[in-house]
């Protein structure tokens, strides 16, 4: 999840962060879905990973990949708060991508 919220930010905000932060180790797409695609494989009860592998497609391009998913996600049943606020995410991801 950390290479892909770096790797989305513009180079301002990467640039201010490592002004505030020291210089950042660098991060990449293809990175954040090599690490989610692992972390769903070693979890795969774990809604987290998938709904965020699915915004991490999206944000490749790969919009079937990000449904999949998405919904792989949505299948998955948790009562934890942290689960539960990523599932609606994923919910409304699949509502707005058709």
């Amino acid at each position: 999840r950390w290479h892909r919220e770096v790797a989305s930010h513009n180079g301002a905000v990467r640039f201010m962060a490592g002004v505030f932060f020291g210089r950042l180790p660098p991060a990449s797409l293809a990175e954040a879905v090599a690490h989610l695609r692992r972390a769903a494989e070693l979890e795969p009860e774990s809604p987290l990973y998938h709904v965020e592998l699915g915004f991490a497609l999206q944000e490749q391009g790969d919009a079937d990949g990000a449904r999949t998913e998405w919904a792989r996600a949505v299948a998955l049943k948790s009562d934890d708060r942290y689960e539960a606020e990523a599932l609606q995410r994923a919910k409304q991801a699949l509502e707005k991508s058709g």
